[in-house]
C-alpha cells in the first residue's frame, strides 16, 4: 500500500512479463550489429559485447554450480570501476540473482551495516578491497563465501573458476517485476535505506532519456560525473582538447551556472544538467544543452512528471518554493524500512528537494529538505560524521553541517566543543579529521572543523542548527 504509483505511458516502456535485463541489453546489442564491437575497455584489455556475454555466461554458472545459490538470493560487490566489477554486477544479474554494489572508499563499519540489512549470501570483492569487507563480513556473521576477482591465478578466483566453465549458462527466466538490485542510500539518520529496483527498472531508465546513445567510436564519447569534478578538468580539457566527446552530464548534485559555462569554455560542450534519486534510480528532470534556460536544472524527462507542492501536495503556483514530487516507469520502494511512508505519498516520490517551477515547465532547485550534505557528488549524513567524532576522547559534544564550496558545491563542517583537559588548534583538527577517515569513507570527513566553548541549544537540550548555519 505504501509503494508508489507506475507509469508507463511511452511506448518504449512496454515491457515484457518475462524479461531478465542483461539478456535483454545484450540481444538488443547484437541484433544492432554490436557483438563485435568494443563494450567493455581498460588498459589492459578492450572486451567485445560477445566477448563479455561469453564472460557474463561463465560467471553464472560459477554462482549457480559452485555455491547453493538460487534466483532471489543477494550477491554483495565491493569493488571499483573495473571491468571486473562490471561484469560480476552483470553475472548476477543474468543469473538472476539481486546486485548489492557497495562503493569502495567504505568501512569495515559501513560494510556492516550492509550486511545486516541486505543478508547476502555471497560477495563478490575485488582483491585489492578484501580487507575491510573481511573485517565486516566476520563481525556480523554473515552467511556464504567471499569471492575474489581481479585476481587472476589466484585458486578459488572468479578468474580461475570462471575459466573451468563452459560458457554455455542461459539467462536466468525471471519476472520484469523480479528484484535486479538493492541501491543503498543514507537517510539524514545516516542508517543505510535498501532501494529495491527490479528488471523493469532498469529496462525503463534505459529508455527514458532520449541524450543516452551506444558508444560507436573509439575513446569516451559520453561522460557522467558531478559538477566538482568538471570545475577540476576544465582546465585540463583546454589545453589538451576533447575531441571525441560529444555528450556531457552533470548529477549528484546542483550545478552552478558558473561550472556549466566553465565547460562550455573549455570544450565547447554545454552540459546536460539532470536531477535523479538512488530511489528513483534514474535522473527524472533533465535539460539538453541547447534548450538550458540559465539558472534552471530543466524539464521533466519523458516518461516522467513532475510538480512542485505544498505540505498537503497541492500543486504551488509558478515561482513559489515548494516540494518536488515526481511519479512515472521507476519509483521508491525500500526494503522493510518506515521510511518508505515518508518517501511516497498518494502514489508520488517526494526526493527531499525544495523546488521552484517557472510558467514554461522549467524547474529550479532551491534546496535540499533535510540535512543531507551533498559534497562533490556524494551524500553524507551530518548524524554520522557526528557519531564518529564523538567516539574520539576529546570531543565532548559537536554539531555537523553542510556550508557553501564554490569548487564543491557544499564541504562538511564540524563545531566541535572540546573536553576541558584538551587544547584546540591545527594539531587537533588534524587528529580528529585522520580519526574520521579511519572510522567513515573519507569524503565524509569534516574540512572544516570550528571549536567553541558552547553549542546552541534550547532549554531542553535540543541542538539548534539553524544557529549554526547563520554567518
Amino acid at each position: 500500500g505504501q509503494w508508489p504509483q507506475f507509469v508507463y505511458g511511452l511506448p518504449e516502456l512496454q515491457i515484457a512479463d518475462r524479461a531478465n535485463l542483461v539478456d535483454v541489453l545484450f540481444r538488443k546489442a547484437f541484433d544492432n550489429g554490436l557483438a563485435d564491437r568494443p563494450f567493455l575497455r581498460s588498459e589492459r584489455i578492450t572486451l567485445t559485447y560477445a566477448d563479455a556475454l561469453e564472460r557474463v555466461r561463465r560467471i553464472a554458472q560459477v554462482l549457480t554450480e559452485d555455491f547453493p545459490l538460487v534466483p532471489g538470493h543477494r550477491v554483495l560487490l565491493r569493488g571499483g570501476n573495473s571491468i571486473g566489477m562490471a561484469l560480476a554486477w552483470l553475472g548476477v544479474v543474468y543469473a538472476g540473482m539481486v546486485a548489492v554494489a557497495t562503493m569502495p572508499l567504505l568501512r569495515a563499519k559501513e560494510l556492516g551495516d550492509i550486511i545486516e540489512k541486505a543478508r547476502p549470501a555471497l560477495a563478490l570483492c575485488d582483491a585489492s578491497l578484501l580487507e575491510e569487507l573481511e573485517t565486516a563480513w566476520s563481525g556480523h556473521a554473515a552467511q556464504g563465501d567471499i569471492v575474489m576477482f581481479n585476481a587472476m591465478s589466484t585458486p578459488g578466483s572468479l578468474a580461475v573458476r570462471s575459466a573451468a566453465k563452459d560458457g554455455n549458462a542461459r539467462p536466468c527466466d525471471v519476472l520484469a517485476d523480479d528484484a535486479a538490485l538493492l541501491a543503498f542510500t543514507s537517510g539524514t539518520t545516516g542508517q543505510p535505506k535498501a532501494a529495491v529496483h527490479t528488471h523493469r527498472d532498469v529496462l525503463a531508465a534505459c529508455e527514458t532519456e532520449a541524450m543516452v546513445q551506444r558508444i560507436h567510436r573509439v575513446g569516451a564519447t559520453i561522460l557522467y560525473t558531478a559538477p566538482t569534478f568538471y570545475r577540476q578538468m576544465a582546465s585540463f580539457a583546454k589545453l589538451r582538447g576533447t575531441p571525441s566527446l560529444r555528450l556531457c552530464v552533470s548529477a549528484g548534485e546542483n550545478l552552478p551556472d558558473a561550472t556549466r559555462q566553465l565547460w562550455k569554455d573549455a570544450t565547447g560542450i554545454a552540459i546536460v544538467d539532470g536531477i535523479g534519486a538512488t530511489e528513483m534510480f534514474h535522473i527524472f528532470i533533465s535539460s539538453a544543452g541547447a534548450n538550458v534556460r540559465r539558472g534552471a536544472i530543466g524539464k521533466v524527462v519523458p516518461g516522467y512528471t513532475a510538480k512542485v507542492v505544498d505540505d498537503n501536495g497541492s500543486e504551488v503556483p509558478p515561482g513559489v518554493v515548494g516540494k518536488l514530487a515526481v511519479i512515472g516507469p521507476t519509483g521508491c520502494r525500500y526494503l522493510d524500512d518506515p521510511r518508505q511512508a515518508h518517501y511516497v505519498k498518494d502514489g508520488w516520490n517526494y526526493p527531499g528537494d525544495a523546488f521552484t517551477q517557472d510558467a514554461e515547465g522549467y524547474f529550479f532547485f532551491q534546496a535540499r529538505a533535510d540535512d543531507m550534505i551533498i559534497t562533490s557528488g556524494y551524500n553524507v549524513a551530518g548524524p554520522e560524521v557526528e557519531g564518529a567524532l564523538l567516539a574520539h576522547p576529546a570531543v565532548a559534544e559537536c554539531a555537523v553541517i553542510g556550508v557553501s564550496d564554490a569548487m564543491r558545491g557544499m564541504v562538511v563542517k564540524a563545531f566541535v566543543v572540546l573536553k576541558p583537559t584538551e587544547t584546540a588548534g591545527d594539531a587537533m583538527v588534524q587528529l580528529l579529521q585522520d580519526h574520521v577517515k579511519s572510522t567513515l569513507a573519507p569524503f565524509k570527513y569534516p574540512r572544516q572543523i570550528e571549536f567553541r566553548h558552547e553549542l546552541p541549544r534550547t532549554p531542553t537540550g535540543k541542538l539548534q542548527r539553524f544557529k549554526l548555519r547563520t554567518p
